[in-house]
């Protein structure tokens, strides 16, 4: 993501928002709450990609919201040589809802009021090095990217 850029995308747990700001700093949004952190790069490939995360570990935020003080976040790629390998991997399960669009953006997130934890995962598929242009199963109704004026 770009700064400015903003994902949306609505599962059956409800509704995230992540816009991207400056560098690897994201602002997450969900019910009433808005909390920023700043991601990291990864130095090592996991579950396939490179990417951005946030491990989560401790207190992320002082003050809570919602009861959630902790995130564990992950933005990447991931790369299929067929559609359909990108489709196994798309309909398996991580642990939380999804939605992902037929341009193979891949939105997982869900709270965990146990944990004080906020989980998001936000992958872009990629088969053979591009973009898909129109995966079954999608949801383009429920997943909105708008590109901000930096990008």
């Amino acid at each position: 993501m770009r700064e400015g850029d903003r994902i949306v995308a609505t599962t059956s747990v409800g509704t995230i928002g992540i816009t991207a700001g400056r560098g690897y700093r994201r602002i997450y949004e969900w019910g009433e709450c808005k909390k920023a952190v700043t991601l990291a790069a990864r130095n090592n490939r996991w579950y396939g990609s490179l990417g951005l995360f946030y491990e989560g570990a401790g207190i992320t935020w002082w003050i809570p919201c919602g009861g959630i003080s902790r995130a564990v976040l992950n933005e990447g790629q991931q790369h299929f040589d067929t559609e359909e390998d990108a489709l196994v991997w798309l309909r398996k399960s991580r642990g939380f809802p999804k939605v992902y669009s037929g341009d193979g953006l891949d939105v997982e997130w869900g709270l965990n009021q146990r944990r004080s934890q906020l989980s998001v995962n936000v992958w872009q598929v990629m088969i053979r090095g591009n973009k898909p242009v129109d995966l079954p199963g999608a949801a383009d109704d429920k997943i909105r990217r708008v590109q901000g004026s930096g990008s």
